[in-house]
């Protein structure tokens, strides 16, 4: 994707780390198929949760509703029945963003997934704070992770302006540092 201003046209320069990179606002629809055995964390709300989670995922979330204290969505002892048990099949996760000038994702067998939904600042809508991480981020992304979410969406809002998206995501994975909307490595 390339962005386009009237002073300097097309942004074509490729991202080498240092800097940032110029986007567009868009709003984005994803679908992702992955394996059946994936637990995918992205940019934006999750639209088909009852065609991607199972039953106790679906209804831990439900009960997540608005917590501000974090919560297995995943648990550790599913994600480690995930990680010895292949998957045969696929499944789709369909992702809506809006506003955003980038979509980002993770998926993997090995994520637990916690969630809360906290009140931030004066807006009335709750946002997810949320982390996806594998065992071996075990315990300390369970105890600390989601809670520097809210202490961050917090924190910001105080100080500038409301949190503008209804999710903030933090993934332990192989990338460190990286920020997209919504979501951060």
């Amino acid at each position: 994707m390339a962005a386009f201003t009237d002073v300097n046209g097309w942004q074509h320069k490729q991202f080498l780390g240092r800097g940032e990179f110029a986007l567009e606002f868009g709003d984005y629809e994803v679908a992702l198929t992955v394996p059946e055995d994936h637990i995918v964390a992205a940019t934006g709300t999750l639209q088909n949760p009852g065609q991607v989670l199972t039953v106790a995922q679906r209804e831990r979330l439900q009960r997540a509703e608005g917590r501000d204290e974090p919560a297995f969505i995943v648990t550790p002892e599913e994600a480690r029945k995930n990680e010895k048990e292949k998957a045969g099949g696929n499944k789709t996760w369909v992702f809506r963003a809006e506003n955003v000038r980038d979509f980002a994702w993770a998926s993997s067998r090995k994520f637990i997934w916690d969630a809360a939904h906290v009140k931030v600042g004066e807006k009335k809508e709750r946002v997810w704070a949320m982390s996806v991480y594998p065992n071996e981020g075990e315990p300390l992304w369970s105890k600390y992770s989601t809670h520097s979410v809210i202490h961050a969406l917090q924190v910001f809002s105080k100080h500038t302006f409301d949190y503008p998206y209804p999710v903030a995501i933090s993934v332990h994975g192989p990338v460190f540092g990286m920020e997209y909307p919504m979501i951060c490595f």
